[in-house]
């Protein structure tokens, strides 16, 4: 999983085993860009993938202030930074 911030292009890439990984390694960006950079971001953007729907991460986001943008299917577009990229 690659997570860019549109503003400053800073790049972290996690490896993941399974996709149930997304949520804790999402809350771990967040926790790392508040310490890092002592800003927390203001909106995550995703597909309609169900490992960045499920509630536990979504009552997460809430709870942070961090909004979810989702990209319509088939629109890389829509991606920002990855502009192109499909296999993300």
């Amino acid at each position: 999983m690659t997570l860019i911030d549109d503003y400053s292009k800073y790049c972290t890439l996690y490896l993941l085993k399974q996709k149930s990984d997304v949520s804790s390694k999402i809350k771990e960006y967040v926790r790392h860009v508040q310490t890092k950079f002592q800003k927390t971001p203001k909106k995550i953007r995703s597909d309609h993938g169900g490992e960045y729907l499920n509630a536990e991460l979504q009552n997460f986001l809430k709870s942070e202030g961090i909004k979810t943008e989702l990209t319509a299917p088939y629109t890389p577009e829509q991606n920002g930074v990855l502009k192109g990229r499909t296999d993300i």
